[in-house]
This record gives structure tokens, sequence and C-alpha cells, in this order.
């Protein structure tokens, strides 16, 4: 599945509100209804939305409101979604620990940019990465990877 059509066709349904139709969302991403149905299908088997009637009215869950903030929101300031703490966490290396620490860091960094390729991200991992990546930078005596540790935690939860 396309990530970008996704959260584009999310956002449309978000903003919709209780008016959100997966056809007419699709009709204005320039999709035909066949693949209008087939990314709401996707979206649905992630749990990202439930289907409201059959007349094509779909809505986010919460899992969906999640990943939408997750994956969109702006940069900077603590904020930001998982691919833009993940490019961080790449970037900051050891982030200020040694050892074991060290490793167990890089191990769950690259579980977690492991999850973001897969078609169907697991929920339960992505989240177990992002906490023990928030505890393993809670001990860096950088302040700059602690920062990132609060946002890993923030994303988690």
């Amino acid at each position: 599945m396309d990530n970008e059509r996704s959260l584009e066709f999310l956002r449309l349904i978000d903003q919709a509100g209780q008016d959100g139709n997966m056809w007419e969302t699709g009709e204005a991403m320039g999709l035909e209804k066949y693949q209008s149905e087939d990314l709401a299908t996707e979206l649905m088997g992630r749990g990202y939305l439930e289907m409201v009637s059959l007349n094509g009215k779909v809505r986010l869950t919460q899992a969906g409101k999640d990943h939408l903030q997750g994956a969109g929101s702006p940069a900077g300031g603590g904020g930001g979604g998982l691919a833009k703490l993940l490019a961080d966490l790449q970037a900051a290396g050891a982030a200020g620990l040694s050892g074991a620490a060290a490793q167990d860091l890089a191990a769950d960094i690259a579980c977690l940019e492991a999850q973001t390729r897969r078609s169907q991200p697991l929920p339960p991992v992505v989240q177990a990465c992002l906490k023990e990546i928030g505890r393993a930078l809670a001990e860096s005596s950088l302040p700059a990877s602690r920062e990132l540790g609060r946002w890993a935690d923030a994303l988690a939860k």
C-alpha cells in the first residue's frame, strides 16, 4: 500500500468527520471506485477505519487517529511523526550510551525501522520498541538524546 496515499485518504476522512465517505474521498483523490474500496478495506484491516454504513460512510478509529497524528504531525519541539523520530534516532547514533545499552538501543531502532517497512506494521511491536527506546534514552548523558526519549515515550502512548 502506498503510505502517502493512505495518509491522504485518512486525512480527508478525518476532515470530513461524520460525513466521511470512502467513495467520495477516493474520487476527490482521483481514484476509481474500486481503488477507493480497496484502500478503505486495507485501512480497515489495519484497524484505522471502521465502516459506519453500507453506503460508504467510514470514520477513523482511535488507532487511525493515533496513526495519522504520529505520521503527520509537524516536526520540531518534540512533535513530529514516527518517520521523523526514526531519522533523528538514526542520526543520533549511540546517543550518549555505551556498551550493552548502546547495543540494545541500536537493535530497538533497527526493529522500529523494520516495522515501518512492513505493509502492516504491528502496533504492539512498534509500541514496545518506542517504550524501550524511551527508557534507554532517559539514561543518556546528552540532553538532546533524553528529549528524543521523551518523544519516543509520547508516540508510544
